[in-house]
């Protein structure tokens, strides 16, 4: 988990404002949805192997790793492209979803740290602490249940769903903003 984590944090942290200034325009994300779409149609066309956790080697770790500086970009999913990354790397889909899973763990607590030092060092805040405290244990106990359902989902059927869910709701996105204003 450290070593996938190492080209996030060599990524991530020195160029988060630069992805999110860049970046952060609702088009831009929906393009970027569509990415993901792109990710996970060629994540299920490799050819997924029966590689576990505990064979995995330093250069897959650290490859998956990279996929997931894929997600710095707003719009693409973190999960998808660590999924695609293990699938690129001999891993079966509920195998590559674990460790996809697994390996968000340093990243989404960092992220979440920094979400939470935002918070309480600014000058003045519109909620109580007890507010912060029950949207988070709101935030983790349906993060867990949508990952439970993910891993057990994954078994048994392919990503393909997730890619044209995914496509067609970046293109409705993208059509409403160019067509809407």
């Amino acid at each position: 988990i450290v070593v996938g984590s190492i080209p996030v944090a060599l990524i991530g942290l020195p160029f988060a404002d630069f992805f999110e200034e860049v970046f952060s325009s609702p088009r831009a994300a929906a393009a970027f949805l569509l990415l993901t779409a792109v990710l996970l149609v060629l994540g299920e066309r490799a050819l997924s192997g029966r590689k576990t956790i505990a064979e995995m080697t330093w250069t897959d770790t650290l490859i998956i790793g990279l996929f997931q500086t894929i997600a710095l970009f707003p719009g693409v999913s973190r999960s998808g492209s660590t999924i695609v990354g293990g699938l690129s790397r001999g891993l079966d889909r509920p195998t590559a979803a674990r460790f996809s899973f697994l390996l968000g763990i340093p990243a989404i607590l960092g992220a979440g740290l920094q979400a939470i030092l935002a918070i309480f060092t600014a000058t003045s805040t519109e909620f109580s602490t007890a507010v912060y405290i029950v949207a988070f244990l709101a935030a983790a106990l349906s993060g867990y249940a949508c990952i439970h359902w993910l891993l057990t989902w994954v078994k048994n059927h392919t990503l393909y769903g997730f890619a044209i869910y995914v496509a067609l709701f970046s293109i409705v996105f993208l059509l409403i903003s160019f067509l809407g204003g």
